[in-house]
């Protein structure tokens, strides 16, 4: 069940971690010191929670590549 997931990474969506590049800000993925907080403000207990983490990455890995495609243009 993704469900879980999706909450959590959209409690997480002010925890993202930036740098400058050359082309200006870049996105370069979630403050991971953020998810165990955010799980217990959110009430999500997983009971894999290696898996969550997993699907948590894989969003984190396609909303970094859109980010930071959609600031190209």
């Amino acid at each position: 069940h993704l469900l879980p997931v999706v909450k959590l990474f959209s409690g997480l969506r002010s925890q993202w971690r930036t740098a400058a590049g050359m082309g200006g800000l870049v996105f370069t993925g979630l403050d991971y010191s953020a998810v165990e907080p955010v799980m217990r403000m959110t009430r999500c207990t997983p009971k894999n929670p290696e898996r969550m983490f997993e699907h948590l990455r894989t969003m984190e890995m396609e909303a970094v590549r859109v980010l930071n495609e959609a600031k190209r243009g």
